[in-house]
């Protein structure tokens, strides 16, 4: 596909949504995506699948969704260039990567700004060893009313390079790593990896 412009509003309502090992979206110029419903991400990959935009602008208004979401290892969602992302709704993320996903994004703007969203939200589960990893490049993450970015459970990766940004709301963190698996020792991240080449980090790290 050349480009898309997509507006949905049910609940669960996707914009972009590939399922499924194998399956796959691209769009090879800009893709515009609008969601109102309650748990619609705006471009959303799962169990395998991948999706690669050539540019993005994504704008979620329903409560519980996330602007780029992946889940599952082998899953990945690519902007190859630059993505304008607005999460506003209550619970909202502006990237999830779970489970074993992936996101790579090369430049632009990812905002949170409703009631606990964070502008990155990764999780991986102990049980299995899959890593979900977030590579951001010339990127500006804030989240207006939370943390930053959080991690949780099992292996996570967030990479911020080339100038990448990420910022958490005032009193919150501007990365939180939880659960038993994502401690702090001595500093250092345990299993949850921060590398940050030449980016700015606004706020504590925890």
């Amino acid at each position: 596909v050349g480009s898309a412009k997509l507006k949905t509003s049910g609940g669960k309502s996707h914009g972009l949504n590939s399922d499924g090992s194998g399956s796959s979206i691209v769009v090879t110029d800009s893709a515009s995506v609008e969601t109102s419903g309650e748990e619609a991400n705006g471009l959303a990959a799962w169990d395998g699948a991948t999706i690669t935009v050539g540019s993005t602008t994504v704008g979620i208004t329903g409560p519980y969704g996330a602007g780029l979401f992946t889940s599952g290892l082998g899953s990945s969602i690519t902007v190859k260039g630059s993505a304008t992302i607005q999460a506003s709704a209550t619970s909202n993320d502006g990237l999830a990567a779970l489970d074993g996903g992936s996101i790579t994004v090369n430049g632009g703007t990812v905002t949170a700004s409703g009631a606990d969203g964070y502008g990155v939200y990764m999780v991986s589960p102990t049980s299995d060893g899959n890593t979900s990893t977030i590579r951001l490049t010339g990127v500006a993450v804030e989240s207006v009313k939370g943390q930053g970015a959080v991690l949780e459970g099992g292996t996570t990766t967030l990479t911020l390079a080339k100038g990448s940004s990420l910022k958490g709301a005032g009193g919150s963190y501007a990365i939180l790593a939880q659960d038993h698996q994502c401690e702090i020792h001595d500093g250092a991240l345990h299993r949850a990896t921060v590398a940050a080449t030449g980016s700015t980090i606004n706020g504590n790290i925890a």
